[in-house]
């Protein structure tokens, strides 16, 4: 429904009965199956608010349907389910019948056609939105942008203008996995410019409002490689510039390179990225610096970022009162009380961590145990990486926990750890409000969006990885969110 409905119907009192069909095993179903392969999730505005549905509304052959309980309720109507097929929607003086699999209704005896049929999806009656709207009495509007639909009260004959739309609230932040501007890539960098790596991406990173990636080297022209340590990373200061210009905003030091060429150029990190105006989180010159979160703001939003890693190969990187380095997971309580200390300043709480099993597609125990313990503390967003590929999303009490982003600009050794992706994630005054992931494929240390079967391929990936939560992701990169 990528057009702008106006609703020429305002009834002002109505009954809307379900009538029963075949059995609830046959018929919606199987609507319900040959639908979702074109299936989207999209989001629904009632006069500038966003509506709480039990789920989502959808996309499919370009119409958006709704869950008729949630949005009927919403907007004033009394509904019964008999818990089987019947579903009645009160109001004194009309009746309205529907049934599922057929695209007409009865509207007090009239025989009224709709642009697709009702049918059951996650144990909900999905009705078409224009019928409902029609006969509550509001407009409807499509948002291409957000890909959601407006609701404005206030039936009309057509005739007029379209009203204009409530402004809406909202922040999207952008994360991003792994990334390396040393090594090879440091070569790419003095070879091409430190814009090279980000030319791809940088539009969708600097559309956010806020974008963060893991730093995964140190950034200086000094120190010396860790003895015996097969891998060891440092950039040049010039390349933060690229990072920088691309739209990332805060970076976490926490993970397995900050230190590769020891606490000097790990100190020269924090302050290249501090001079080029990069906020840093999950390390410092200190423990109390490493526990430190960053605020920023953007859109009236207070957002707070943390970041810890379960990665580093001696304990001497590990920050303490009177030495560099980074914060460790380890230290679990007293990174579970500075995220729930953070959930009192600001409006949402993002924790970024270095964590899990290299080459692994599902996360181990500890990351699932432990990212459920960041909600619970008070995180709105867990952001994982590490593994060097990608790894399942989780959408746990209306939070989001991405347990890995995979390789984003690194070297790479096979398919699978050049396949990344980027994480929309928006919020708004009620909390989470939509997550999108898009698939990123990094070539010679460029990623760019993918597309084709690729593209298509890895959301089934995703898909296949995120089943255990019951999470979906649907052909745009939406995740279902509860």
């Amino acid at each position: 429904m990528r057009q702008r409905l106006l609703c020429v119907v305002a009834l002002t009192a109505l009954t809307v009965t379900l009538l029963a069909g075949p059995p609830v095993g046959a018929l919606p179903r199987a609507s319900a199956s040959s639908a979702m392969g074109s299936l989207r999730f999209t989001r629904v505005y009632l006069d500038g608010q966003r509506v709480p549905l039990p789920v989502p509304a959808v996309v499919a052959g370009g119409k958006t349907l709704v869950p008729a309980r949630g949005l009927f309720e919403h907007l004033g109507a009394e509904v019964i389910w008999d818990g089987a097929s019947r579903v009645t929607v009160k109001a004194p003086g009309h009746t309205i019948d529907l049934w599922l699999g057929q695209p007409w209704a009865s509207v007090d005896g009239r025989s009224v056609p709709l642009d697709t049929a009702p049918f059951l999806w996650r144990s909900r009656v999905m009705v078409p939105l224009r019928f409902v709207a029609e006969n509550m009495g509001c407009r409807v509007t499509w948002d291409e942008g957000r890909f959601a639909v407006h609701l404005t009260r206030g039936g009309g004959d057509g005739g007029e203008a379209q009203p204009t739309l409530a402004p809406i609230r909202e922040i999207t932040l952008a994360f991003a996995g792994d990334t390396l501007l040393g090594y090879h890539i440091g070569d790419l960098i003095r070879a091409k410019g430190p814009d090279y790596p980000w030319a791809g991406i940088s539009d969708v990173l600097g559309s956010a409002d806020l974008a963060m990636v893991n730093l995964e080297c140190s950034v200086s022209l000094r120190g010396s490689p860790m003895p015996d340590k097969k891998w060891t990373f440092r950039a040049d200061p010039s390349s933060l510039g690229g990072l920088r210009r691309a739209g990332v905003d805060v970076v976490s030091v926490a993970n397995n390179h900050s230190l590769d060429y020891g606490q000097e150029a790990f100190v020269d990190t924090l302050d290249y990225l501090a001079r080029e105006g990069v906020a840093y989180c999950g390390g410092g010159r200190n423990l109390d610096e490493a526990l430190r979160p960053v605020i920023l703001e953007a859109k009236g939003f207070k957002v707070g970022f943390l970041g810890a890693t379960a990665i580093y190969p001696v304990s001497e990187w590990v920050a303490s009162s009177s030495r560099p380095g980074i914060l460790p997971t380890h230290y679990e309580t007293k990174f579970m009380a500075a995220v729930a200390a953070l959930k009192k300043e600001v409006d949402f709480v993002v924790v970024a961590v270095h964590w899990g099993e290299e080459y692994k597609f599902y996360p181990n125990d500890y990351q699932r145990r432990y990212g459920r313990a960041l909600v619970d503390a008070g995180a709105d967003v867990v952001v994982g990486h590490h593994p060097h590929v990608l790894q399942g999303i989780e959408v746990y009490r209306g939070r989001v926990i991405a347990y890995s982003l995979g390789n984003f600009i690194f070297t790479y050794t096979s398919r699978p750890s050049q396949e990344s992706g980027i994480l929309l994630v928006t919020m708004d005054e009620q909390g989470l409000a939509a997550v999108r992931f898009l698939p990123v494929f990094t070539n010679y240390g460029q990623p760019i969006l993918e597309s084709g079967e690729d593209y298509t391929r890895m959301l089934s990936d995703m898909n296949t990885w995120s089943s255990g939560w019951g999470t979906e992701i649907d052909p745009g990169g939406y995740v279902l969110v509860p």
